[in-house]
């Protein structure tokens, strides 16, 4: 899926391909498919709360958000270089 069309903020400068994929709701039901990409954070705020990362649509900025841990949003995985460049 792609974002809501006309985007005209849509430049991916960045080079990462936020896919506007919305977030699960607390009772299960999805909200804000092709308007916002949301993203878990790997920063805790506490037990119960985690940040989240937001791209909307019709805006050029990226946002920061806490949130419960009992949404759900996507996680994107990077691969961590720290072991295969440490290894002996």
């Amino acid at each position: 899926m792609h974002w809501q069309s006309p985007n005209f903020n849509a430049t991916n400068e960045s080079g990462f391909p936020g896919i506007p994929d919305g977030y699960r709701n607390y009772d299960g039901s999805f909200k804000t498919y092709s308007y916002d990409g949301l993203w878990f954070s790997s920063t805790e705020v506490s037990s119960q709360y985690a940040y989240r990362q937001e791209l909307y649509f019709g805006t050029a900025g990226v946002y920061c958000y806490s949130t419960s841990r009992t949404d759900g949003f996507a996680v994107r995985c990077l691969k961590d270089n720290w072991f295969s460049a440490n290894k002996d």
